[in-house]
């Protein structure tokens, strides 16, 4: 469809688009750790296309790509507290040797 929804449409997105919000304020279902389309749909009797197409007018990402890892060492906090390992050593200081 292009151009503006037809009123119909107009007059459904509010109440739809409230719905969503409020469902995704919420804590995610047992087993999930966050939402996702397929799901937000599921509970709300949606189609994903129509919960994806208002998150995106929304400017919402349910899971954004992140640069960064998430570890899965169970002693990372304490090694992180005391800040050992966080720059690693270059070849030559493991060897002891200056690079020239």
């Amino acid at each position: 469809m292009t151009g503006p929804a037809p009123q119909s449409l107009q007059r459904m997105m509010p109440p739809f688009a409230n719905r969503v919000l409020a469902l995704i304020e919420q804590a995610p279902p047992k087993g999930l750790s966050h939402w996702d389309g397929p799901t937000v749909a599921a509970i709300l009797g949606a189609s994903v296309h129509a919960v994806w197409r208002l998150l995106r007018k929304q400017g919402i990402y349910l899971q954004r790509l992140r640069t960064w890892c998430v570890s899965t060492d169970p002693e990372f906090a304490p090694k992180a507290a005391e800040g050992g390992g966080t720059v690693p050593e270059s070849a030559a200081e493991r060897a002891g040797t200056e690079r020239r």
